[in-house]
């Protein structure tokens, strides 16, 4: 019977979706943010990340204007078939001669597959919503984004989804007869009032890094809002957000009861020659609602340039600070090397000591970059290792730790972690291919008060020992994901791709229980954001 129902409802989204895609076609849409996906962004970078390229390949969503001299870009997002060749777009020029652009149209995504292992049954994915985008010449762009989704999931994503209470990086988990329901809606208001600056109001995700994980910012996490400012001069490009989040751990009522919590970030990104490129990071958390008084949106952290920690000194306050710096170097045209270091917490006497004290909280990460490897043209290698130590990005309070509905800012397992990653990825035209291994160590909780630092919600305060911490420590987590991926873009407007992919997955959770997974689907996906299997 379920299966006649399955069987019903694929035939049923997928004409839905065919419909989407026409209807989705029929609309020009011009962005100045480039979304934030892969299959968009590593191609961006293998083109434009040379010996001697001032682009900021760290900062990402990228923006549009910075891309005019990337030839694939503009070759393949330049234009729409559907749009250039059967449609009309809808434009107008106010007394000035100003263009005005309006468009509206459907958006979704329908993919469907299976998996095999513990568990032997079908999985979907289902997505229907609209956007709305507006442009004012270049001065002012609005675009939006709803999205209904409907999934049956993977056997261990729906785990996380008990546990976690959300979708991986898409919002609140709601428990259906058939699966979980969600909703993801993104969206900005952008103005540029010069060549150099931009003012950004929106709700959605951002990645400060190098590298396939960032020790700073993650874009894993559920969207948030915020409020941006950008700077882009010389060879500098800086970066000041205010946002707005919420934390519902151990919220018995979520999503309707929730508390709220602020982070204030500046991000500076330093291309120094032809070769070198520094970044400096910073974020501050704090809780709207303090034990006596409601903060809410506190002024001192308004300032665009001042550092964090001396204001949270000034004004005797117990946020949460990260301070961090992240490096790249060009060692040659093709080869990257890169960096990041992220200080939650810690003290020289203590980490001279060499003694595991809790509060030596950091994460490390290194990796190199090879693009057009081996002399094939839009072929990139990746090798990333990350290194967490227990306890960082926690609080004693857990509503300011370094996380937003559930799920981490930075490395989507949180702390108390190293990990490998290595990814080989190639894009020709339309098409982009990528081969994805993760191995991944991890030292988690037994359950009840037990706390070794791998889950940044739990506060810091109940930590097991003071001294002799080390990083996998507790119950050990092995997990090995590996996976095969192939799209195919259908229309440059939307970032509408024909997707297929394959995934191995297993996890050794402390050798009394080995789950063991393969999965495999396909389908038409909206490219708005990433999703993360890889945890």
């Amino acid at each position: 019977m379920r299966t006649m129902i399955f069987k019903k409802m694929v035939y049923k989204v997928l004409s839905m979706t065919i419909l989407v895609v026409c209807a989705s076609a029929s609309l020009a849409q011009q962005h100045h943010y480039v979304p934030l996906y892969r299959a968009v962004n590593y191609p961006v970078m293998n083109s434009v990340d040379t010996l001697g390229s001032n682009f900021h390949t760290a900062v990402r969503p990228y923006r549009t204007k910075d891309l005019k001299t990337d030839d694939w870009y503009q070759k393949t997002y330049g234009s729409d078939f559907f749009v250039d060749h059967f449609f009309l777009n809808f434009t107008r020029a106010i007394k000035d001669s100003t263009p005005v652009k309006l468009a509206a149209y459907p958006i979704g995504s329908f993919m469907a597959g299976f998996e095999t292992g513990t568990n032997v049954s079908e999985t979907y994915e289902t997505s229907i919503g609209f956007n709305v985008s507006g442009m004012l010449s270049d001065v002012l762009d609005v675009n939006i984004n709803f999205l209904r989704s409907h999934s049956r999931l993977p056997l261990y994503i729906e785990n996380y989804a008990f546990e976690q209470g959300v979708i991986p990086g898409q919002g609140y988990a709601y428990r259906t007869d058939w699966g979980y329901h969600y909703r993801n809606s993104t969206g900005y208001v952008s103005y540029n009032p010069g060549e150099h600056f931009n003012l950004t109001l929106g709700r959605g995700k951002h990645f400060w890094g190098d590298g396939y994980r960032s020790m700073m910012l993650s874009d894993f996490a559920f969207n948030y809002d915020y409020l941006k400012l950008s700077a882009d001069f010389w060879k500098i490009k800086y970066n000041v957000m205010w946002a707005y989040m919420k934390d519902i751990y151990n919220e018995p009522e979520a999503p309707n009861q929730y508390n709220e919590k602020y982070m204030a970030f500046h991000h500076l990104s330093w291309n120094l020659g032809k070769r070198w490129n520094v970044q400096f990071f910073e974020a501050v958390v704090w809780q709207a609602q303090d034990s006596l008084v409601r903060r809410g949106f506190d002024p001192h952290y308004l300032n665009p340039v001042v550092f964090y920690r001396p204001v949270e000194f000034s004004i005797g306050s117990p946020d949460n600070v990260l301070l961090g710096v992240g490096s790249s170097f060009r060692l040659s045209n093709r080869i990257k090397a890169y960096g990041q270091l992220v200080l939650d917490e810690f003290k020289i006497d203590e980490l001279r000591s060499r003694e595991g004290w809790w509060g030596n909280k950091y994460g490390l990460q290194m990796g190199m970059k090879y693009y057009d490897a081996f002399k094939v043209d839009g072929l990139t290698l990746q090798g990333e290792a990350n290194y967490v130590r227990p306890y960082t990005y926690s609080h004693i309070n857990s509503t300011q730790a370094f996380g937003h509905w559930n799920e981490p800012m930075a490395h989507p397992s949180g702390a108390n972690l190293w990990e490998g990653v290595f990814l080989a990825s190639y894009f020709s035209n339309r098409w982009y291919f990528e081969f994805k291994s993760v191995y991944r160590e991890q030292g988690k909780d037994a359950g009840g008060t037990d706390n070794n630092g791998g889950n940044i919600f739990a506060p810091n305060s109940t930590r097991n020992v003071e001294y002799g911490n080390e990083v996998g420590q507790g119950i050990r987590y092995t997990t090995s994901h590996t996976r095969l991926f192939a799209s195919w873009l259908l229309s440059s407007r939307t970032n509408l791709r024909a997707e297929a992919s394959m995934s191995w997955w297993s996890q050794d959770q402390g050798g009394t229980y080995k789950p063991e997974l393969f999965m495999a689907n396909m389908g038409i996906r909206i490219g708005l954001f990433n999703q993360y299997g890889d945890f």
